[in-house]
């Protein structure tokens, strides 16, 4: 069993299909664009009731944080990172969980601009920004296909943080990462348009 936000009827999504940025997804709910309704399989329920599905669906701070706390410990457990992407403590939590697709809540939550979830997942969650979906991307991928320039600079400042409190030298800088067709973050922000000052960020490993 997985809680639910509400009691009513909520539009349903077709399971995700994500999109690398080049159009080839289709489909893809965590790029925002919504399936028509459907009678949906047990595959699909599993996404709209969790974590996921609230996330894409616009779920702010407090909305999270009440679904986590109602929520059960799920079946198998995650072994979690700093925002860096240093190994850290072993803990069990559906704010970690991916789904079957390998996308985590903060990959969502990224994409969807939603900077205050973001900063719950990694600050109380120990979620980690540099962890990669399967095209290689990053949360600062994410938020930057979206086009999401406050959500990258709170992203940016928690790297920061972290790099700061554990020393560069001890951890890695995930704005260096490229996804699976070569791009880096600040590519995905310039081509989405962010602010110039947030691009720059993304480009300068200093």
């Amino acid at each position: 069993f997985l809680p639910t936000t509400s009691s009513h009827v909520v539009t349903h999504f077709h399971p995700p299909q994500h999109d690398d940025g080049t159009g080839r997804g289709g489909g893809c709910a965590c790029c925002g664009r919504k399936a028509a309704p459907m009678q949906q399989s047990f595959a699909e329920m599993d996404f709209d009731r969790g974590l996921w599905g609230l996330i894409v669906r616009g779920g702010n701070r407090q909305q999270v944080t009440s679904w986590l706390a109602k929520a059960p410990k799920p079946s198998h457990g995650s072994l979690t990172e700093d925002t860096t992407g240093e190994a850290a403590t072993a803990r069990v939590s559906f704010a970690l969980l991916p789904d079957k697709h390998g996308y985590s809540p903060l990959h969502y939550a990224s994409r969807a601009g939603s900077a205050d979830v973001c900063d719950l997942l990694v600050r109380e969650h120990g979620a980690a920004i540099a962890h990669t979906t399967p095209l290689k991307q990053t949360s600062l991928h994410r938020a930057a296909q979206g086009g999401h320039s406050a959500t990258l600079r709170l992203l940016l400042g928690l790297v920061a943080e972290a790099r700061s409190r554990r020393g560069e030298a001890a951890t890695t800088d995930c704005r260096s990462q490229l996804d699976v067709n070569g791009r880096s973050a600040a590519d995905l922000a310039r081509a989405a348009g962010c602010d110039e000052e947030i691009i720059l960020a993304l480009s300068d490993p200093s």
